[in-house]
């Protein structure tokens, strides 16, 4: 995690306040009506001469929609440089290593190949965004946290809570601040329990895409009378099409997320 690397909190602070806009422009003024203190003050503190509270700071890692793990550090970055002696100071700086080390630690676990569980599997196939997320860090050099709530429009905390179970889960794994596609995989077989909300929620996905196809795209719907045998023709011929779909796909560099919905049915079977 990249901001793991920063050592003040003064320093976290801008680096996040110029993500949220790079010629940070207005942002101290935000911050400073967020939490409640003139931007004068926030200004002093940013260069040293003065210090933000225990309560200002947690007010700040809300503003800057923090993760969980960036919270737990930045709270830390501000204790160690409000202690006023240098057991206390060292104490922080100890704490501190020792969160690096646990997230070097988790992450190295998180790395290795596994199968979703039946209670990870609930959660992922719970929505479309999961998949599409994982997908979306496939596309290289991988993905930074504020890019996937930008591209599904998340707020950054929201999107950290998509992104914190699939890493969790090995589904993307996070190097040098970038999400990328782990080596934990998916599967449902046609008799899983989650294979209808699979199909539910792409489905979904794509009726609220038709307002906005592009030309590129394509939906397509047609009621057809035909026969038996040429209904099972046609279910065949796309078969190949889709195998032909998937070796494609196998090959193809990432650079965009798309998805494909086929339903061949008869409109209500016939009672053999």
């Amino acid at each position: 995690m990249e901001v793991l690397n920063i050592e003040n909190y003064r320093h976290f602070i801008r680096f996040y306040l110029a993500k949220r806009s790079p010629r940070g422009r207005g942002e101290i003024g935000k911050l400073a009506k967020f939490i409640r203190v003139h931007s004068t003050f926030v200004s002093q503190v940013l260069a040293g001469t003065k210090d933000f509270n225990v309560e200002q700071s947690y007010a700040i890692t809300e503003y800057l929609q923090l993760t969980k793990i960036e919270k737990k550090f930045f709270l830390l970055l501000v204790q160690k440089d409000r202690a006023g002696t240098v057991n206390v100071k060292n104490y922080f700086k100890n704490e501190i290593e020792e969160l690096k080390s646990s997230m070097l630690t988790v992450s190295k676990h998180l790395n290795k190949p596994s199968i979703l569980t039946k209670e990870d599997s609930a959660i992922f196939y719970s929505t479309w965004l999961y998949s599409a997320i994982r997908l979306f860090c496939s596309i290289d050099p991988g993905k930074t946290l504020d890019e996937i709530g930008l591209q599904f429009h998340l707020g950054r905390k929201k999107a950290s809570n998509y992104v914190d179970f699939l890493e969790r889960a090995g589904l993307i794994l996070l190097e040098d601040g970038l999400y990328k596609l782990g080596e934990a995989h998916t599967h449902l077989s046609g008799d899983s329990p989650f294979i209808i909300k699979h199909h539910m929620n792409w489905r979904i996905k794509a009726l609220q895409r038709h307002e906005n196809i592009r030309r590129e795209e394509l939906a397509f719907t047609a009621p057809i009378s035909l026969s038996k045998k040429d209904f099972l023709k046609i279910r065949e011929n796309l078969l190949s099409s889709i195998k032909e779909v998937i070796e494609v796909a196998k090959e193809s560099k990432a650079e965009e997320v798309a998805f494909l919905n086929i339903d061949w049915l008869w409109i209500e079977p016939s009672k053999e």
